[in-house]
């Protein structure tokens, strides 16, 4: 590895032979261009091993891994924060882009880094197509849905970030696929260890100052830090809940990127949880409304 300038990563924290099939068909791709590898949260899938690079076996065939966990989190001086609890593995979804300073402290000498998610389909035989559309770009952040936000933006992770962005642009991006440059990856682990430390002496105690959310995170710091951006266009990343069973998108080959591609249990567990969400939410507004009533 490293003989190349931009380095693949594929993450997750499960593994099964959906998983294991895309991340193949990703490594066969574009091998003159990219080097690959399956990057693993090992405190979830727990392996016998400890935090670096493997060779391992999935269902028959070899897979080139790196393996983090929360020691080498520990290690790099990361907090392991959200605004849900300090349970790493929600620290993880919280912060994604702790997996590019995992990825570059151990595959330090490439010049690009593309971040993708154990979620997405990539509709055709190859992922070639997608990227030859971003090989020649030059721009330290490449993301999907890149946006300014307004000032009376109601996306909920813009509030209680007083403590360190008052005044300051804020921007917003989604995180299925990303890429960033090595200068800007070296940028953004410093200014998270920075605001760790300032969210340590000023903020932990408080329940109204929150943590900053990744897809918030990296493009604010990015462009207000000088750095360069562009956007993967929506002509090339659909983003929705995708069932395979029902919207057989693979019969007609687009080589378009898919997020979320979710497995039929997860997707019946989240039609649960949003159904029981509608059903809270009814009964608080008609015990609203009720009390309004009594109180005319």
């Amino acid at each position: 590895m490293e003989n190349k300038k931009s380095l693949i990563f594929f993450c997750t924290h499960i593994i099964n032979k959906a998983i294991i099939s895309e991340y193949k068909k990703l490594e066969s791709s574009y091998p003159e261009k990219f080097d690959t590898i399956l990057v693993i949260d090992n405190e979830t899938t727990k392996f016998d091993y400890d935090y670096g690079i493997y060779n391992l076996n999935f269902f028959g065939q070899t897979v080139k891994c790196l393996l983090f966990d929360k020691k080498l989190n520990d290690y790099l001086c990361l907090d392991c924060k959200s605004v849900k609890d300090d349970k790493f593995a929600t620290a993880m979804w919280y912060n994604s882009d702790y997996r590019y300073y995992y990825v570059k402290f151990l595959l330090p000498n490439y010049e690009y880094y593309w971040y993708l998610e154990y979620d997405v389909f990539c509709n055709g035989k190859t992922y070639k197509p997608f990227l030859e559309k971003y090989d020649n770009k030059k721009e330290d952040l490449l993301i999907p849905h890149f946006r300014k936000l307004k000032e009376n933006d109601d996306w909920c992770w813009i509030d209680g970030l007083d403590w360190i962005y008052k005044g300051k642009e804020l921007y917003g991006f989604f995180f299925p696929v990303s890429r960033l440059s090595s200068k800007a990856i070296d940028f953004l682990y410093e200014r998270r260890k920075e605001h760790g430390q300032i969210y340590k002496n000023n903020c932990a105690k408080s329940t109204k100052r929150k943590w900053i959310f990744c897809e918030l995170f990296v493009p604010t710091e990015i462009i207000n830090g000088g750095f360069t951006a562009d956007k993967i266009e929506e002509e090339n990343i659909r983003q929705q809940v995708f069932d395979l069973n029902i919207e057989r998108i693979f019969e007609k080959q687009d080589y378009k990127i898919y997020h979320p591609v979710k497995e039929i249990k997860q997707m019946e567990k989240d039609k649960v949880v949003t159904l029981y969400e509608k059903i809270k939410n009814f009964i608080c507004n008609k015990f609203a409304s009720f009390r309004m009533k009594i109180k005319e």
